[in-house]
């Protein structure tokens, strides 16, 4: 599942290096590349290596968090423990809270490199005109975008999941005179409202 988002994301970057490259060769002449176009897609592939690997690293959180999850409810619907259920439960919610607070500062960088980086896109494409410039100066940084979203849409459904966890519980059978261990283990996982928050939303 964790190498499953590294093809993708070089696919992406890749995309983008490509975009830039055939944007230089367009500015330059028949006979040579100009030079500031070739400075131009060095800076943006630089620029474009940085956002795919950061993007790649948000993707291995998500997707180990995500293996976590996976791993608790098939364990409870294995072993079917509600006191070691309620145990690994807190472990996970730790983890969970660790790994938030780790990577929320990411998520807001990349809010904030996607509320500047698309005006200014837009700006500069329509300062070209229509044509193939303005394809090329939009289309490197709609695709790092893509890649973000790629990457809240990974996070929230993690969040997503984990508020199906409770259903889960509610559906095994704990044995006779259970009923009361498991409704306080739905309750604990409902009030832990476990997921992915940035700056505790």
């Amino acid at each position: 599942k964790i190498l499953r988002n590294v093809w993708p994301t070089a696919c992406i970057w890749a995309s983008v290096v490509a975009t830039l490259c055939a944007g230089a060769m367009i500015d330059g002449t028949a006979s040579s590349v100009d030079p500031c176009a070739l400075q131009h897609v060095l800076v943006l592939a630089l620029i474009g290596t940085f956002a795919a690997g950061w993007a790649c690293c948000m993707l291995f959180v998500c997707a180990a968090l995500t293996v976590m999850l996976d791993s608790f409810c098939c364990e409870l619907a294995i072993h079917v423990d509600s006191s070691q259920a309620m145990q690994d439960w807190n472990i996970l919610q730790a983890v969970f809270i660790k790994s938030s607070s780790s990577v929320e500062r990411g998520f807001m960088c990349m809010l904030v490199a996607i509320s500047f980086a698309v005006p200014l896109s837009l700006a500069d494409a329509m300062s070209m005109g229509a044509g193939w410039f303005a394809v090329n100066s939009l289309l490197p940084v709609a695709l790092i975008v893509l890649l973000f979203a790629r990457v809240f849409v990974a996070a929230a459904s993690i969040s997503d999941k984990c508020a199906h966890v409770p259903s889960l519980v509610n559906s095994l059978n704990f044995g006779p005179e259970s009923e009361q261990r498991r409704q306080v283990l739905v309750e604990s996982i409902q009030h832990s409202q476990l997921g992915i928050y940035v700056c505790r939303m």
